[in-house]
């Protein structure tokens, strides 16, 4: 989350999404002296600043939450199974790592990413578990008691050309987007859906992400991603 007052937008960082890179860019514009970073608490539970659902960040800041009605409000969305995949290797990292070293470790991340997978529950991904704080539905990071509360949603996967549609609504952050754009902020991950993920860690994902897959409009039969 960025909020800039001078230039009246709202940066939604979903997380996964190359939200951190954009936030940096982004920070010059920022009004909140980085309030939305680290952690804080509500009624004795911890949550992300950084990545707040709506009905968190309603709750937890009313007040900027209002002005979701008159900022220029955006942020980027993943395909399902590749952001879960960036999820998993966030908070796993070491065994990411290891999984390159050689087969046997490969086989001990894949286990574990499926069974991680596997035990995803839609209960646990409302903001308020930081276990599942980059798992959050990507629809509940713009959509509010039904209404998106986003003026625009870019993909991920297609970033110069989404990144262009910027100019038609904010001059300031399309001049800003040409630093998110650089080699050096890409890190392709080696194994697809289909190879990182069991068939079961599949369809749990397919209906956990229901949502996601159709609101943003990705193929649950993709694999290949």
């Amino acid at each position: 989350m960025l909020i800039s007052d001078t230039q009246k937008f709202i940066f939604i960082h979903n997380p996964k999404c190359a939200g951190t890179t954009i936030r940096q860019s982004l920070m010059e514009f920022d009004s909140r002296s980085n309030f939305y970073w680290e952690f804080a608490e509500i009624d004795g539970l911890k949550i992300d600043k950084a990545h707040m659902p709506q009905q968190i960040f309603r709750r937890f800041r009313p007040d900027d939450f209002a002005l979701l009605k008159n900022y220029f409000t955006f942020g980027f969305v993943r395909n399902p199974y590749r952001r879960f995949i960036s999820a998993f290797n966030e908070t796993h990292q070491a065994i990411y790592r290891q999984s390159k070293e050689n087969d046997e470790n490969l086989k001990q991340y894949l286990e574990k990413i499926s069974t991680f997978a596997v035990q995803l529950d839609k209960k646990q991904l409302n903001g308020y578990n930081l276990k599942y704080r980059h798992c959050v539905l990507q629809s509940d990071m713009f959509i509010f008691a039904g209404k998106c509360n986003a003026d625009l949603i870019l993909k991920l996967e297609d970033l110069g050309a989404e990144t262009e549609k910027l100019a038609l609504f904010n001059p300031a952050i399309y001049e800003n987007s040409r630093g998110w754009l650089q080699p050096k902020n890409t890190k392709p991950m080696e194994l697809t859906a289909e190879q990182a993920l069991s068939p079961k860690a599949i369809e749990t994902i397919k209906s956990v992400y229901a949502d996601d897959f159709l609101l943003f409009n990705y193929d649950t039969d993709n694999l290949a991603v």
